[in-house]
């Protein structure tokens, strides 16, 4: 699990550059946008028919966006 949450730390920073409104949240975004990410990792299914990107991204931008509302 570790393997696919440290190759996929990029994945991260380009959802939180999308939705960065002041450089002063850029940190807690990131914190957010790690815990989806680990979600996924515990959520993914190594036969379903998506990539762990594919997968992972809904995770990640659910996590950032019920953070910010």
């Amino acid at each position: 699990m570790d393997y696919i949450i440290s190759n996929n730390l990029d994945l991260i920073t380009i959802v939180v550059n999308h939705f960065k409104t002041k450089p002063s949240e850029e940190d807690i975004l990131y914190k957010m946008g790690y815990r989806g990410l680990m979600k996924a990792a515990i959520h993914y299914d190594i036969f379903c028919n998506l990539t762990f990107r594919t997968f992972a991204l809904p995770y990640i931008v659910n996590s950032i966006v019920s953070y910010l509302n």
